[in-house]
């Protein structure tokens, strides 16, 4: 029994040489010692101590206030800083919302299998226009993508996507 803990932590059963459960465990209430024993302690009997979370001080907790309220700020902003008539920055704003609303709808016009040519650094739309300017409706277009034909064979497929910037839906799906 040497080095073992010889009172169990949590139920208090005092360990007896005739006891014959491995030493880590209670041989009453079958719990694990290793659970509750101090690795840095040389004493079998230490229960290892919770360390006290650490108190944000005011002046950090203002700083986290102020960093949040910039944040908050910014991002409210970006929606108005392009005017209603500047189609590239509007369209520019929303790329990636598009991407990601018109990816998966155009993917499905697939009959077998698509597979998408542009990389994460580009858009897969190299075209956009407006389709209804005063809705805020554009339409992100591009060839990007391969369809699989009934050979297994891949062509690449142009499509268009009527992105709606104001509600955030995608209006239609066109592939060519």
């Amino acid at each position: 029994m040497n080095g073992t803990i010889k009172t169990c932590p949590f139920c208090r059963y005092e360990r007896t040489e005739d006891d014959h459960n491995p030493a880590w465990e209670c041989p009453s209430c079958k719990r694990a010692y290793t659970k509750f024993w101090c690795p840095d302690s040389t004493k079998p009997n230490q229960v290892a101590q919770k360390q006290p979370i650490e108190k944000i001080n005011g002046s950090d907790l203002l700083k986290l206030m102020m960093l949040a309220t910039v944040l908050i700020i910014a991002w409210a902003g970006v929606s108005d800083r392009c005017g209603t008539d500047d189609l590239m920055c509007v369209a520019d704003e929303y790329r990636t919302q598009a991407t990601a609303a018109c990816k998966p709808l155009i993917e499905l016009r697939a009959k077998y299998s698509a597979r998408w040519t542009d990389s994460w650094a580009e858009s897969p739309f190299s075209r956009v226009q407006w389709k209804n300017k005063a809705a805020r409706t554009i339409g992100y277009i591009g060839n990007a993508v391969q369809f699989q034909n009934g050979f297994g064979a891949w062509q690449t497929i142009t499509y268009e996507c009527a992105y709606n910037t104001s509600t955030g839906q995608v209006l239609a799906v066109q592939v060519n």
